[in-house]
């Protein structure tokens, strides 16, 4: 994702440049900032993520038993 965006702002920005709007030094600026940007974004999602999988509960045993197969073959056999 961020080297996607990187890909945009100079493939944007290269033609502001190249129209006299902006400087080469502004571009390289903009790239910066949005690289750090969207790095510190990454970095935010991937701790929400790891923040919901350390809250979600953990599967209730009871609704997990399987059942024993018809004929015995359970513990109580034997």
């Amino acid at each position: 994702m961020v080297q996607l965006a990187t890909i945009a702002t100079i493939g944007f920005g290269s033609t502001l440049v190249l129209s006299g709007a902006i400087s080469v030094g502004a571009l390289s600026a903009c790239t910066l900032i949005v690289g750090r940007f969207l790095a510190q974004s990454q970095t935010l999602v991937q701790i929400s993520s790891r923040v919901q999988v350390t809250l979600t509960p953990p599967p209730n045993d009871a609704t997990d038993v399987t059942p024993w197969p018809i004929g015995g073959g359970g513990p109580s056999s034997g």
